[in-house]
Formats: C-alpha cells, structure tokens, sequence
C-alpha cells in the first residue's frame, strides 16, 4: 500500500512542483495504472489537494487525470464529481464523461449524472437523449430517470441568468427593511398587542412550496424526492410523506406564505452557490422560492410592496461555518 506521505508528496508535487516534475509524475503513475495499489491514486491525491482548499489545483489535476482512460472505471465518478461540483465547472468534466459514454464505461448511474451536467451547460436535447437512453438500457433506473427527466425540464425554463433575473425582480418588488427596522415593527406588534408573521423560507420549506397543480404534476417526481430528503430528516420516517396531515400541513403553509409580514428568502450568494454545486434540491428551492413570492406579488402588489425580504432569516450557524457561506452573517446585516 503507498503510504499517505507518498500521496501527500506526490499531490504537492502536482499541486505546485515544477513543470517537468509534474509531467514525470503523471507518466509514472499512468505507466502503473493496471497495479492495485495504483486504480485509486488519482483520487487519493486530488482528496488532499481538496482538503488544502485548493479548488484552482483541484481542477487541473482532477482533469487531467481524467484524460487518462486507464482511469475512467475506479475513478472517474469521483473526478467528475471533484470538477463539477466542488469546483463548479462541469464544461470541463463533459468532455470526458462523454469520451467514457462512448467507450461504454458508463454505468447507468453515471449517465444520468453526465446529462444532470449536459443541462447545466445549456445541452438540455443532449440531457435528454442521455436520460432517454438510461430508461431504455436500465430499467431498475426508471424512477430516478424520471427524476432527471423533470429536473432537465426545471432547469431549461429556470437557468442561473433567469434565477438572478427572477432575483432582481424579487428585490424590485419587495420591501427593503434592514434586520433593525424589522427589530421596531416586531417590538411595535409587540406593544400594540397585533399580530406580525415573519416566515423563513429555508430548503426544507422550499421543498414544500406549491406553485400550481399543473407544476406539482410535471415535477411530481422530482419534487417527491426533494420532500422524501426532508421528512427523513425531519422524522427519520418516510412514510410521512404519504400522510394526510403532512398533505395539510404543506397546504397551510403555502396558504400562510401571502399573510407574512416579512419573509427570510433568497440573495446572489445562494444562487449562485446552488447553480455553482448543480444542486437537484438547491436549484427547486431557489426557484420555486422566487416563482411562489412573485406569483403572489402580481396577485396582491400592495402586499408584495410592505412586505420585506430578508436575508438574514435564511442564514443558519451551520451554512456560515462552511466555506462557500463565508460572510454572509455579516452581509445579511444590511438591508435585503
């Protein structure tokens, strides 16, 4: 077994090493591919330049290991994964997914995975085609085909340009208050003894927004999914789901979402955070977040126009304390 201070020297070395050396290195461990303790170096090294946080070095070398074919069967989930989601650039990991697609070295997991990128690079016929192709050659895939299916379709009407569109429009037409002004209207509620409804609009509340019938059943999948994700965390028991008081309690909430006062929403940094990772669960919440409080805004304008959007009712310790949240704490201290 190569020793963790092999790979830790090996990945320094292509992390920052000179030139020459780097080429060395990559030809030595390509000429040795075919040996076990060999199959998964790529990506015991691209984990310690990931754990340096080093995404620019986690790139080029992910990549590059990725043009190697010797490597697509142990490895290539795990590359493509590094470029297209931690360093949010799948139009450098497509070509290689579909040069492994054609050499059949693609389980139907994978190929699913590689039309989720083909859309988020704008190939929605491409994306399509794909996912057609893993419900024809594996059907025990079917329900997750279908997921994808539905996803595409989202994200081709709903793309990061119509995301900050829909974002712009959000901050034009809601309130703006900073955290203090909504401090006075809460303490003025207070002492006037009415009623004030502020609602955090979270991912977990985002999996549950309704925007129509129509939309719940294009997406009925996909959204099922989103849910299931929650009603485990939130019960640890999915059968909650099928549960008619859950039915209810989605109900009420949509019905509660045009009586609040103020809302904890959507702002730049989480869009592009969610585009940026390609997230299925991220990318519904924004959206459907911004589709639901606009739909309201052209029914009720005046509504729309005192109620206020903040961020800071979004923000939670734990999305501050990871990396692409930095600072949001404090932006959220300004008006939304």
């Amino acid at each position: 077994m190569i020793s963790d201070e092999t790979i830790v020297e090996w990945a320094r070395i292509l992390q920052s090493g000179n030139h020459a050396d780097q080429e060395n290195l990559y030809s030595y461990i390509l000429s040795r591919a075919a040996e076990e303790d060999f199959r998964i170096v790529p990506l015991r090294i691209t984990y310690f330049i990931h754990r340096g946080n080093d995404l620019q070095a986690l790139l080029r070398v992910s990549t590059r290991f990725m043009s190697f074919p010797e490597f697509w069967g142990p490895c290539l989930r795990h590359l493509a994964n590094n470029v297209c989601i931690h360093c949010g650039d799948p139009r450098s990991a497509v070509p290689y997914l579909d040069a492994a697609h054609r050499d059949g070295a693609l389980p139907g997991e994978m190929v699913l995975f590689t039309a989720a990128q083909h859309v988020r690079i704008g190939n929605a016929e491409r994306a399509l085609s794909l996912i057609a192709e893993v419900e024809s050659r594996f059907p025990e895939l079917a329900r997750e085909a279908a997921i994808h299916r539905q996803f595409v379709d989202l994200f081709s009407r709903f793309d990061y340009n119509q995301a900050r569109r829909m974002l712009d429009e959000v901050k034009e037409r809601f309130a703006r208050a900073s955290l203090a002004d909504l401090e006075r209207e809460i303490v003025r509620a207070l002492d006037i003894g009415s009623p004030y409804l502020f609602l955090r609009l979270g991912d977990g509340e985002g999996s549950c927004t309704i925007i129509d019938a129509d939309d719940e059943a294009a997406h009925c999948d996909y959204y099922r999914a989103n849910r299931r994700e929650f009603v485990d965390i939130w019960f640890k028991d999915e059968s909650v789901l099928d549960d008619p008081e859950f039915t209810r309690a989605i109900e009420a909430f949509n019905e509660a979402i045009p009586a609040a006062d103020s809302l904890g929403g959507i702002w730049a940094e989480l869009v592009d955070h969610e585009y940026g990772l390609g997230s299925r669960r991220g990318i519904a919440w924004v959206v459907n977040t911004m589709r639901k409080v606009l739909m309201l805004a052209d029914r009720d304008p005046a509504w729309a126009a005192r109620t206020s959007m903040h961020t800071a009712l979004c923000c939670t310790t734990t999305c501050c304390s990871a990396a692409p949240w930095r600072g949001c704490c404090a932006a959220a201290s300004g008006s939304a």
